[in-house]
């Protein structure tokens, strides 16, 4: 996910995306192949569970996108982290559970000045956003079923149908009736 995003950035005019992992390989990488690209980037060691090394990492950056997972384990502890810090951020963490903690972030980060957007990974994240979408296009929509399909055939695959598995095992939080709230469920309602 984190290759994804930055070479988002990299199409966008963005002065220089910087990429953190705790394997510099990875990092290094992944700044070579952005480079050929023609954007500007650079390569940093990032323990996302150290504060130190997420301020290093992070001077003089207007804001971080956290892709860090499993999110279980890292969404809340990365995003706390980063609100201690003072930074802007985007958190792609899409466990309800850590999404959840991080919400419980907003009065602390709101005190700081911090634009902190959370929850933005696939599903049911996304998924909500394109299904509200699609129902205010449509003229509106008493209900949305959404059906996902992955394969654990390779890797990706798996980590993902991982996620799903943690997703419905217990009823979680979700945004509903426009974002008017937030409801309990396994689905989201319009």
């Amino acid at each position: 996910m984190g290759s994804g995003v930055a070479e988002v950035l990299c199409d966008r005019d963005v002065d220089e995306v910087r990429i953190g992992d705790i394997n510099t390989v990875n990092a290094e990488t992944l700044v070579k192949s952005l480079s050929r690209k023609g954007c500007e980037t650079r390569a940093f060691r990032v323990d996302a569970l150290s504060l130190d090394s997420l301020r290093e990492a992070s001077v003089g950056v207007d804001a971080v996108v956290n892709t860090v997972g499993p999110f279980y384990r890292f969404g809340f502890r990365v995003a706390s982290s980063l609100v201690e810090l003072g930074l802007n951020f985007i958190d792609i963490c899409d466990d309800y559970d850590a999404t959840e903690k991080e919400l419980g972030l907003d009065e602390k980060a709101s005190k700081r000045n911090i634009r902190a957007i959370v929850g933005l990974g696939w599903t049911p994240e996304v998924s909500n956003l394109l299904a509200s979408m699609g129902a205010r296009e449509l003229g509106g929509a008493s209900a949305v079923d959404i059906y996902w399909v992955g394969s654990a055939a390779d890797s990706k695959g798996l980590a993902v149908v991982m996620h799903l598995f943690l997703c419905y095992d217990r009823q979680g939080s979700h945004v509903h009736r426009g974002g008017k709230g937030l409801g309990r469920g396994r689905y989201w309602r319009s």
